[in-house]
């Protein structure tokens, strides 16, 4: 039959402890993948975070069920977070303030993620209703 000794004993409950004093918090613990996909529970003093404004056009990409991005009059692109129903318009000339979350990873994989703050349309003429993108 087994029969520990004290030493062991001791050392077991020593090594325990860590593993049983995190399971007792009160603090709420977020899953690493919390808040991963779109990465918006950002302090606005961190670094990978920019306000931006930008002008360009919205576009819809027929991708991972579809979604709206703004293409840059200077080249660039962004997967637009929190862009509002009226301007989900392919086709949409706007200025588009926000900031861009440089650590983001998203589904769309198309360029940075802007997360959206405000809107200005400045051109609506070769905007595409909203409805005809629909599936």
């Amino acid at each position: 039959m087994f029969k520990p000794n004290r030493k062991a004993l001791a050392i077991i409950t020593i090594a325990s402890i860590p593993f049983f004093s995190a399971c007792s918090s009160d603090k709420p613990v977020e899953s690493p993948r919390s808040g991963s996909e779109m990465n918006t529970n950002q302090q606005d003093d961190t670094p990978n975070v920019k306000y931006v404004t930008y002008t360009g056009t919205i576009v819809y990409k027929n991708l991972e069920g579809g979604f709206f991005a703004l293409h840059t009059h200077k080249g660039q692109k962004y997967t637009l977070k929190g862009l509002q129903p009226a301007y989900r318009r392919d086709g949409l000339i706007v200025e588009v303030s926000g900031v861009v979350d440089e650590s983001a990873i998203t589904f769309t994989q198309y360029g940075k993620l802007l997360i959206v703050k405000s809107v200005v349309t400045i051109d609506e003429s070769h905007a595409k209703a909203a409805k005809s993108l629909q599936r």
